[in-house]
């Protein structure tokens, strides 16, 4: 069963985390080389200005290089992530995951940027961060509350089968973020 909004899938705009550190490095470290470097003496007004042309160049660079367009689709079986060119017309790379591989899922947020979790067999995971400053209007909040509810019918339909040859059930459980030690202290120190 598909559901009439997973049809032609979730288009959503993931964030790649290390673009934090590209904009750090654009927008800080790289205006204080070029000040030691160019510069005999360090002049304050002159990295100040340096660090504000380069954050601005930092700004667009991330937006262009750290946001990856994706399509979503999830049915009975399996989930579909197809990572788009800038064009959002051309699949570059395709990955399907079946859901009986899926050991559980999480969804959280930080600053009010959502990410969304699965958790796959022997300790793999897949994440997407949303970041909205740049993406505001994609899919991300529809896909986390429609793979909800599937994953509710898909764990009733298959709640009386047998364990697979995996050895687990063959359920999905929804792991509650905050909920979990090691996470409470990531939060708390982030």
């Amino acid at each position: 069963m598909i559901d009439k909004n997973n049809e032609n899938g979730y288009r959503i705009f993931a964030f790649r985390w290390w673009g934090i550190l590209l904009q750090i490095f654009i927008g800080f470290i790289f205006p204080l080389i070029i000040s030691e470097t160019c510069f005999k003496n360090f002049v304050p007004i002159l990295f100040i200005a340096a660090c504000g042309l380069s954050n601005i160049l930092a700004f667009f660079i991330v937006k262009k290089v750290c946001l990856q367009p994706m399509n979503v689709r999830f049915d009975d079986e399996s989930i579909a992530l197809e990572y788009l060119s800038e064009d959002l017309n051309t699949v570059k790379k395709s990955q399907k995951i079946l859901l009986k591989y899926i050991v559980s899922f999480s969804d959280y947020s930080f600053r009010g940027e959502p990410t969304f979790k699965l958790i796959l067999q022997h300790g793999f995971y897949i994440s997407f961060h949303k970041n909205d400053l740049w993406n505001k209007k994609d899919d991300f909040e529809i896909l986390i509350e429609d793979f909800k509810k599937h994953i509710e019918n898909y764990n009733s339909k298959n709640k009386n089968a047998e364990t697979l040859n995996i050895g687990r059930e063959l359920k999905i459980e929804y792991q509650d973020f905050f909920k979990q030690q090691k996470q409470k202290l990531y939060f708390i120190f982030r």
